[in-house]
């Protein structure tokens, strides 16, 4: 009796310190009072492809035995946005999807989609006076203009280097297929490769320069993070080499626009959508469950509420977030303050672009311009219709409003604004990263949004949701069956991920 006391004993102080500050002890010893094969109920917060995809893997590793929930004050899809203008699907947010990005591949093939190359146009980078790079159209050209102008050393590391990462990368899919999980991005990208966690620590401009050269760091490396982050030097070397990877070839869409990869993960789950926000979540410790608050859902009810095992918080917890969420007394927020994101505004133009603007004289002119310099009105333009239309749309990426002397001054006086989008678009990225970013909040509330800061991209949000759709399986396994009161203790037993 006393030696099976004593190891019980022993197996809780391991997790008591396994979950550390994140875990009171009631949240702990709840896992040991479940009841045998109850169906855990489980809230996500988000219907973006964070959140659907965590739906969809729940509903893949617990069958029919779960309820799920899902919230979603807007549009399924989140950040996945497009909209028919002119007679073209424009994505108004994540665009394009990199061809090594395996669980987005498998959706589109398993629901059937349809998928469409993104052909570039002719790029030209301008640097406020002038083009210091044109594309000629011709992809081998341009390679061996690229190694004339930038080196031919600096110019196959650009590429080698990122066909390195991307090999590391994919390290993980095995890991979390095998039922492996981790606790945060940080040990996610330890696992990935020892060194990606201290490339956050390093900005782009600190690790480029050196490995690139002044002149390609200036010229083709800041417009790509200005085009895809919105922001220049500060971003740490890990999400800048993300960065770097979307600018590859190969890179794809789905027709109809990507968000409906959010809207088939959503149908293939076993979740019912609530088409509302979430305004506050509170814990209570007697009986070990999560009450989400949310407004009237019908015209004549009264605010509600509902009781949950489980939440997944599959939204950004930022400092102006259109549907902030406050979180109660007893939920240990001290890591998890909102922080700043980066906004971004997307403006559809119909008219003419005036090319004498920029100083351009060739024949046929670039329909992709970008930028290094951050003093200019726009980060990126890219022309959306083709050559021989007889219309010209074009999608600006901006950090700021577009007025309308700037509108004027690159289309003239015949333009029409077609669409104005502003986003809350990605982190605004700090170096060095003061946090480890871990997807608990604390015991059964997640936040799968953490991996974000790593870097902000589709496939890594779907990571992070099969990450935590593993994590909370192996809880409720175990805690629904008490033989396995000791496999935290058990090294192949145990489902965090050593390394």
């Amino acid at each position: 009796m006393g030696t099976t006391f004593l190891k019980y004993a022993l197996s809780c102080t391991f997790i008591l310190y396994f979950f550390g500050f994140n875990a009171g002890a009631l949240d702990v010893f709840s896992v040991f009072r479940k009841e045998c094969g109850k169906k855990p109920s489980i809230a996500i917060i988000g219907a973006g492809i964070g959140g659907t995809s965590c739906a969809y893997f729940l509903t893949e590793l617990f069958g029919k035995d779960v309820y799920i929930d899902i919230f979603e004050a807007e549009e399924v899809g989140g950040r996945l946005k497009s909209q028919y203008i002119g007679g073209i699907e424009v994505e108004l947010g994540g665009a394009v999807i990199h061809p090594r990005n395996k669980y987005m591949k498998s959706f589109v093939k398993k629901f059937g989609l349809e998928v469409e190359l993104v052909h570039p146009g002719r790029a030209g980078i301008y640097n406020g006076k002038e083009f210091i790079f044109l594309e000629s159209g011709w992809s081998f050209i341009d390679y061996f203009r690229m190694i004339y102008r930038y080196g031919l050393v600096n110019s196959f590391h650009f590429f080698k280097d990122i066909e390195y990462m991307l090999d590391k990368f994919e390290r993980v899919y095995n890991t979390l297929e095998k039922g492996y999980g981790f606790r945060s991005a940080e040990k996610m990208l330890e696992y990935m490769h020892r060194s990606f966690p201290g490339m956050r620590n390093v900005t782009i401009e600190e690790a480029f320069r050196k490995q690139f050269g002044d002149l390609m760091y200036e010229e083709i490396i800041l417009p790509i993070m200005r085009v895809n982050y919105g922001q220049g030097g500060n971003l740490h070397q890990f999400v800048g080499s993300v960065s770097l990877a979307g600018a590859m070839p190969g890179l794809w869409s789905v027709k109809g626009g990507n968000r409906r990869v959010a809207e088939e993960l959503l149908k293939a789950s076993s979740a019912l959508i609530m088409r509302s926000p979430v305004y506050q979540i509170n814990y209570n410790v007697f009986d070990q469950k999560y009450t989400l608050s949310f407004p009237q859902l019908m015209e004549g009810n009264f605010p509600q509420s509902e009781d949950y095992d489980v939440v997944v918080v599959a939204a950004p917890i930022t400092e102006d977030s259109e549907f902030p969420i406050e979180f109660g007394p007893s939920i240990l927020t001290d890591y998890y303050k909102p922080r700043p994101y980066h906004t971004t505004h997307v403006t559809i133009i119909e008219g003419k672009l005036n090319y004498t603007v920029f100083n351009c004289s060739v024949d046929p002119p670039p329909t992709e311009i970008f930028t290094p310099n951050s003093n200019l009105m726009f980060n990126s333009l890219t022309r959306l219709t083709k050559d021989d239309d007889k219309f010209e749309l074009w999608k600006i990426f901006s950090s700021e409003r577009l007025n309308p002397y700037d509108l004027e001054l690159y289309f003239g006086e015949d333009f029409e604004v077609r669409l104005e989008k502003v986003w809350e678009a990605y982190p605004e990225y700090e170096v060095p990263t003061l946090i480890e970013d871990s997807f608990f909040i604390q015991h059964n509330l997640y936040y799968l949004n953490a991996v974000e800061w790593a870097a902000s991209a589709m496939e890594m949000s779907v990571l992070s949701a099969k990450n935590i759709a593993v994590i909370i399986h192996k809880f409720w396994q175990r805690s629904n069956d008490y033989g396995w009161f000791c496999y935290f203790c058990k090294g192949p037993e145990n489902f965090w991920r050593k390394y």
